[in-house]
């Protein structure tokens, strides 16, 4: 928008310095309003204008920020399936809350399990004492029973966490939560050897006001001390893999 005077005779649209209209030649008086150059003004009431042309080089460069940016969604999704396809997705370690969980669950259906079958176990055991004619007073004893019923647990949990680590990694309670043991190196299995090593591990753990367990929570990888012990961590799977 430029100062420009208007032909109160004709209309015609007039630079501020001319003198006189260019179409009609009648005198101009002093620019007062603002016009577009070259507009006809019919209506001295009518100030609308011309739309403007669209911005050719801003609808280019919002295009190319639109090609930019599906390219880079094109190289992100291959990367990703790539990785996936070599087994090098990055580790996204489980933390100490969800395993906690984890272990709730196995704990409880090692419970399930064990009590009753502890239970017959020493029955089973008094019954040939007593055809024996040996004395199974010691086996009286609400101490006694909770000894036995403890250390079958503790036999039940070795067996229990080392077959089921020993392969996929995975107890009944990881699976349910989509976490898996896996080799701190590679993240790949276990095997027994590591398996057995790492439920040993969990004594270590315990010994000292559990501490090793909490050493989860300050980790970056999120290990505990049977984890240092064994080579292993706890990662969450992806959603193939669950």
């Amino acid at each position: 928008m430029v100062d420009a005077t208007h032909c109160p005779a004709c209309g015609h649209v007039n630079a501020v310095a001319a003198e006189a209209c260019a179409s009609c030649g009648k005198p101009l008086p002093i620019a007062d309003i603002l016009v577009h150059p070259g507009e006809t003004f019919r209506d001295p009431d009518d100030l609308s204008f011309p739309d403007a042309a669209p911005l050719k080089s801003e609808v280019e460069a919002f295009r190319s920020i639109a090609e930019r940016m599906t390219r880079a969604r094109a190289v992100s999704a291959t990367l990703a399936a790539a990785e996936r396809a070599a087994g090098t997705r990055p580790a996204h370690y489980a933390g100490f809350v969800i395993r906690a969980v984890a272990f709730v669950i196995d704990a409880l259906i090692l419970t399930a399990f064990t009590v009753p079958l502890g239970i017959a176990a020493i029955y089973g055991v008094k019954a040939g004492l007593v055809a024996s004619g040996t004395d199974v007073g010691f086996l009286e004893t609400e101490e006694a029973l909770g000894r036995l019923l403890g250390l079958a647990w503790l036999a039940m949990a070795t067996i229990y966490f080392t077959t089921l680590h020993r392969k996929t990694g995975q107890t009944i309670g990881k699976a349910v939560l989509g976490i898996a043991v896996r080799r701190a190196r590679d993240l790949a299995g276990i095997g027994i050897v590591r398996s057995l090593i790492r439920v040993v591990g969990y004594a270590l753990s315990t010994a000292v006001f559990f501490l090793g367990f909490l050493s989860v929570i300050l980790g970056p990888r999120k290990r505990g001390w049977h984890d240092y012990l064994a080579g292993t961590c706890v990662v969450h799977l992806a959603p193939e893999e669950v």
